[in-house]
Parts: structure tokens; C-alpha cells; sequence
């Protein structure tokens, strides 16, 4: 039998975590690439991912809020694995097409990141000015 994985289980794990709508592009690997709000390049940051290292990919099954202490619930763990391959820190309107190539089709253009990072996050919307770190992979076995 085989062992049922559970990696990046909990907020604070390394690992990648996606809203369902990008599973399909993760399973067929076609996204490699993904946007998240500001500067995640300092490896003292909780959020921070070491190039190389490889991480786990999640699916969030329903969605927490980590300032109110409500963990998220994921999908099961399927074994989808990407190894961070390099990242790019700017802010949102210097962003050029090739910073983004990978991304989902919704985060494809800096006018549409600010719209992407604010569906995700919650929020009205992202400045343009805001710093965002993209970061690139390539997938490899758990």
C-alpha cells in the first residue's frame, strides 16, 4: 500500500498553495510560473523558497483566515511537486510579458495581476507600484 502523503500541510510550510481553479493547469503542468504580493526574496521571511528546493503544490479545498486563526482546509496531497527554478521581485508596473510567461491566464499581463493578487488576497485591488515576487519552476518527483 501506498503511504498517503500530507506535505505543506499548515500555514508556514514550505510548499505552494493554489485556489482550485488553477488545479487542472498544475496536474498537466502547464503552469509554471506564479505571482504573490511582495517581496518574498529574503530567506528570512517565513514565505520565502530556496531556488532548488523542491516543494509541494496544494490545493485549497476551502479557503482559511490566518488573522482570525482559521486554518485552511486542503485537498488531498497528490503528490504534485515543483522545484523553484528562480524569481523575480518588481513592482506590479514594471512587470515585462516574459516576467509572467507560465503564470495562469489570469495573471498573463501587469493590468491583470492587480486584478489576480486582489481576487486572491481579498483585497479592492493591488497598486501598481506594489512589489510582487514571480516565481518560476519546473516540476519534478516527490
Amino acid at each position: 500500500m501506498e503511504k498517503e502523503l500530507n506535505r505543506a500541510s499548515k500555514y508556514g510550510d514550505k510548499g505552494l498553495w493554489f485556489r482550485k481553479v488553477y488545479h487542472e493547469l498544475l496536474r498537466n503542468r502547464t503552469m509554471t510560473a506564479a505571482v504573490r504580493p511582495g517581496d518574498r526574496s529574503n530567506p528570512k521571511s517565513l514565505n520565502y523558497i530556496l531556488p532548488g528546493e523542491p516543494v509541494p503544490v496544494r490545493i485549497i479545498k476551502v479557503s482559511g483566515n490566518q488573522a482570525a486563526g482559521i486554518p485552511a482546509l486542503l485537498e488531498p496531497d497528490e503528490g504534485i511537486t515543483v522545484e523553484i527554478t528562480g524569481y523575480i521581485v518588481k513592482s506590479i508596473c514594471t512587470l515585462m510579458s516574459q516576467d509572467l510567461a507560465g503564470c495562469s491566464p489570469d495573471a498573463s499581463t501587469r493590468e491583470l495581476v492587480r486584478w489576480h493578487l486582489g481576487l486572491m488576497y481579498d483585497r479592492a485591488s493591488f497598486d501598481h507600484a506594489e512589489l510582487v515576487t514571480v516565481w518560476h519552476w519546473r516540476y519534478v518527483e516527490p
